[in-house]
């Protein structure tokens, strides 16, 4: 920038009658202020995306650079009034402020740096998009980033829905300064800087805070400079887009440091946008594309890149299966799965833009799998956006207008996963059961439909049949604590017969309101340590669902439960679970058999004694429930 251009610039702070005070505790930057790299990388690339160009009806890829560079202090616009107005900050909140002096050593720190020769940066600059038009309009993409407050107009399928995102700039500049550069479609030009400071007060004067580095005029007037001026010396833009510079960037980040956060926060929030030719980021010697994408996971590999963001994208370079689901229009989401015994259940839900928002849990809790689910259609991108909070991490169903219909919304999505991750878990058990010329476990299909009435396993369960559906607490405590005694032979099996439920002696366990949860496998597929379970199983461990194969068939309300354990169980038990969207439901099991022998149940849980390793086993049994569910079941070893 010339000095020309600096001269063109003044500071202008608006005056305001009110003697309200807005302190340095400003909600919308402290919202970014935990995480600020993660949530300005995020930000910037979401809101780049979002403004990609379109020609011939293609969405061109976006590229975004981050550059570091130093301002020297005399090319800083109006240098002499930003420190004028530090100073007066500092008095003013010194004076007001009796005990936390936050804001004075922020203003303390700003005064020091705006007195150095060069003031650090970072300018973010993205190509083959639109740029940000509407300079002299209200509601427009200009607007609403550098004047407007909270005010957010994009279409709907656009990822911003707050209008706080410009924010986590603010939360990365140590002078909470950013200037806003664009050349747009239209053919428009601007500059203009924003600085957002508490209000204050000089003499009788009261100030909002909220600065604009604006074109020179004689009136109040806050307008841009109407040329797309760079800060950065050895920068300037040609083409369409918008730069961002952050004035006084924080100084904790080396550049090194800064590169490597830049980078693994755009893999690990825009895998799939890398993936799918969507984007392209730079900063310094890295870039980061389709084509560069594995060299880059090697060089980051072992240096932060999130462990499911690994997962993900060998799920996206080998997927098992791509099926898609619909929600508003046909085929509106596409999901990417892959079985694998170790993977941690877990399914990235992307946006249209190619931005990941969160990790869907609760799929299945005994199939170890892998999944990307992409929102590819405006109208289902629309939908979901107005579920997720201000920094794009989840849905909430308290903010949809149809609490209902936003459930049944994600359930056609999720139903359609977990239904894809059960067939093909079937198809590959069987593929595996039939290379070893078992087969004949294997004669009725997974939940598709009825067949002929399997034999009944005692009058008891048909009159049991009608047991209304009930949402239980597989975790509570009675008052007394139970457990199974049996006796076992000379070769230390267990003698079937002699098992029974007995009360330990002396034993008063008053309830505990707040249990322990479930235990699980973690997300190397490590078994984890469990409870002393309340219906009388002991249980130490929960045995890794990649140790036992198994089929859940069902026919006519009997379950057949095939498996084959890939280690010896003297003692242990399965727990049946109804699939549930947020807590699976206990069952209540009204009778089994364990290879034809009638077996101990107690409640969900079902007792599973002398299974030997590489045999298979059948389990029939009865729930309840009336109806069809999809049940999950886990398998735990005791050790008495």
């Amino acid at each position: 920038m010339n000095m020309e251009n600096i001269d063109s610039i003044e500071l202008k702070m608006p005056k305001t009658e009110s003697d309200r005070n807005d302190g340095i505790n400003d909600g919308n930057i402290e919202t970014y202020k935990n995480m600020p790299m993660l949530s300005l990388t995020k930000e910037e690339l979401q809101n780049s995306t979002d403004g990609a160009k379109r020609e011939n009806g293609e969405t061109k890829k976006v590229i975004v650079e981050f550059s570091n560079f130093y301002l020297e202090r005399n090319n800083f616009p109006d240098i002499n009034k930003t420190v004028n107005v530090f100073e007066d900050e500092k008095k003013y909140w010194d004076d007001f402020l009796q005990n936390d002096k936050k804001a004075v050593k922020f203003f303390d720190n700003a005064i020091t740096l705006l007195n150095k020769q060069k003031i650090r940066c970072l300018r973010i600059s993205d190509f083959n998009t639109t740029g940000l038009y509407g300079i002299n309009g209200k509601s427009t993409p200009w607007k609403n980033l550098v004047k407007n407050r909270g005010v957010s107009d994009k279409p709907g399928n656009y990822g911003g829905s707050f209008g706080i995102g410009k924010d986590a700039a603010f939360a990365c500049s140590q002078l909470r300064t950013v200037f806003y550069a664009t050349k747009t479609i239209q053919n428009e030009e601007a500059f203009q800087g924003v600085l957002k400071l508490p209000s204050y007060q000089k003499g009788d004067t009261y100030y909002d805070g909220f600065g604009f580095y604006s074109r020179k005029s004689e009136d109040i007037h806050t307008d841009p400079v109407l040329k797309c001026l760079s800060l950065d010396p050895s920068y300037k833009r040609n083409e369409d887009g918008m730069d961002k510079y952050i004035i006084g960037f924080d100084d904790d980040f080396s550049k090194d440091d800064l590169k490597r956060e830049l980078i693994i926060s755009s893999i690990n929030n825009f895998l799939y946008a890398f993936f799918d030719d969507k984007l392209e980021v730079k900063y310094d010697n890295v870039i980061v594309n389709q084509e560069k994408l594995q060299d880059v996971f090697d060089l980051y590999s072992e240096n932060g890149i999130d462990i499911l963001t690994k997962e993900y994208y060998e799920t996206l370079k080998n997927p098992q299966k791509i099926v898609t689901a619909s929600v508003f229009d046909n085929d509106d989401v596409k999901i990417f799965v892959r079985l694998d015994p170790n993977a941690s259940r877990r399914a990235a839900v992307v946006r249209q833009s190619g931005m990941k928002v969160f990790d869907k849990r609760y799929i299945s809790g005994n199939i170890g799998f892998s999944a990307v689910v992409v929102l590819e259609g405006d109208n289902v991108n629309a939908y979901f956006k107005k579920l997720e909070n201000a920094e794009h991490t989840q849905w909430s169903n308290d903010r949809a207008e149809n609490k209902d219909e936003a459930k049944a919304n994600q359930n056609k999505i999720f139903d359609k996963l977990r239904a894809t991750i059960n067939e093909m878990h079937q198809d590959e058990y069987e593929t595996s059961i039939d290379a070893d010329g078992l087969n004949e476990y294997l004669p009725f299909t997974y939940i598709t439909g009825k067949r002929n009435t399997v034999e009944s396993l005692s009058n008891e369960v048909e009159s049991k049949t009608h047991a209304k559906r009930k949402k239980k607490n597989p975790l509570k405590k009675e008052q007394h604590e139970e457990e199974f005694q049996y006796e076992k032979d000379e070769n230390g099996n267990i003698i079937e017969g002699t098992i029974h439920i007995g009360v330990r002696d002396g034993d008063t366990h008053e309830h505990n309101p707040n249990p322990e949860p479930n235990p699980d496998v973690d997300t190397e597929g490590k078994e984890t340590v469990s409870i002393i379970d309340k219906d009388g199983f002991t249980s130490k461990k929960q045995v890794s669902p990649s140790s036992i194969d198994f089929r859940l068939i069902e026919d006519s309300g009997i379950y057949k439960l095939k498996f084959n354990s890939k280690q010896d169980i003297g003692l242990g038990f399965f727990e049946v679970m109804i699939s549930a969207e947020q807590d699976n439901l206990a069952v209540d099991i009204v009778d089994a058999k364990l290879n034809g022998n009638e077996t101990s149940i107690k409640g969900n849980k079902i007792l599973i004694t002398n299974i030997e390793k590489d045999t298979q086993n059948e389990l029939v049994f009865k729930i309840a429930e009336e109806g069809d569910w999809a049940l999950e079941v886990l398998a735990y070893e005791s050790e008495k």
